[in-house]
């Protein structure tokens, strides 16, 4: 081959590379940014559960004597839309004693409504005392093995977690401790991740063994 073929071949594998670098570069920075993007909704998905505050409201009045349940329904629409706004429902419940049940859309309406002392003409109190507001979840993950619960709560505390317990077996005379937790959340749903540091673990949720008797 003469040296001009040869010429032509260089020239021609240099531009096989340059475009084979420039391919290659432009994948890097396509799935790069595609895994910030990823990484980006994955965060704002956690962070907006960051700040949780109770769905499900209890009210009842003071005075025992005028309970709450004996206002009209209109009365009471007007009322929580007055002060707290439109809610996604109002129900009256009987039992264990008397008092209405409020579930509401937001964080807002629920501070609003956690702080409600007045319901048209009767005195109230508001609690966000109901295990309505309480979930559990599952994860499976050997990043806490060498942390004791009570840390893990702390740590976890700003998603929602009020309570960690860590699940063990018995085997013969030998207790194991596995890597599967039990996460109880301050609310209503459980997540479907939740944020260990740096690492993100799949929630599941917290199925009970069936009673026996």
């Amino acid at each position: 081959m003469t040296n001009q073929g040869n010429e032509v071949c260089q020239a021609v594998l240099w531009k096989v590379k340059t475009k084979d670098r420039c391919l290659i570069r432009k994948r890097f920075f396509y799935e790069t940014e595609h895994e910030a993007r990823r990484d980006a909704a994955l965060k704002k998905h956690l962070d907006s559960r960051a700040h949780y505050l109770p769905r499900f409201i209890l009210i009842q009045a003071q005075d025992l004597e005028q309970p709450i349940t004996k206002l009209s329904p209109f009365v009471i629409q007007k009322a929580v839309a007055g002060v707290v706004g439109t809610v996604k429902s109002v129900r009256k419940m009987y039992r264990p004693y008397l008092y209405l049940l409020m579930e509401v859309f937001s964080d807002s309406q629920s501070k609003i409504a956690t702080g409600l002392k007045q319901l048209g003409n009767v005195s109230a109190l508001a609690s966000d005392d109901t295990p309505l507001n309480r979930s559990k979840g599952v994860i499976r993950t050997r990043e806490l093995d060498d942390i004791d619960e009570d840390e893990i709560v702390d740590e976890l505390r700003s998603q929602g977690v009020i309570a960690a317990k860590r699940m063990v077996i018995k085997r013969s005379e030998q207790t194991i401790r596995t890597g599967t937790y039990v996460l109880t959340f301050g609310l209503a749903n459980v997540p479907s991740k939740i944020r260990l540091g740096n690492t993100v673990v799949n929630m599941d949720v917290f199925i009970p063994n069936p009673l026996r008797f």
